[in-house]
């Protein structure tokens, strides 16, 4: 009888530890977001232009493929995926060997700033993001 008791209260155990789902912290910053995006472009190429606009869009905070990453889908056609620790922070900007710059961070749950640059010598494009979840 002990036996069976035992054999039944590991299995039970098991069964919990398994079971149970840790919480992903990711969970916390994930949902629908304002975005607000100034937009700065220099085209020095053939015709030279610079355009500097600001952009509102109800954009999309949601887990990216594996555990760490998050896709930020801050403009109509335009969205990121950054990783994200536990501690909040957010790391995999652009650089420079890929033809870029960022960085930004969380203010909480409910706000993000983040700044991303590509270009080179003909030109860039800059933008200036300020999110507030919904």
């Amino acid at each position: 009888m002990k036996q069976k008791i035992g054999i039944f209260a590991y299995v039970a155990l098991l069964f919990l530890v398994i079971s149970c789902k840790k919480d992903d912290y990711r969970e916390k910053y994930m949902g629908n977001w304002i975005f607000d995006v100034q937009v700065a472009k220099l085209n020095v190429d053939s015709i030279p232009q610079f355009v500097k606009d600001t952009i509102s869009f109800a954009g999309l905070i949601s887990k990216g493929n594996n555990k760490d990453e998050i896709n930020i889908h801050y403009l109509e056609d335009t969205s990121i995926i950054l990783k994200l620790n536990e501690a909040g922070e957010l790391s995999g900007f652009p650089t420079a060997s890929s033809g870029g710059s960022g960085n930004g961070e969380f203010v909480g749950f409910n706000k993000v700033y983040l700044n991303f640059k590509w270009g080179g010598q003909g030109g860039f494009l800059e933008h200036n993001i300020i999110g507030n979840k919904k």
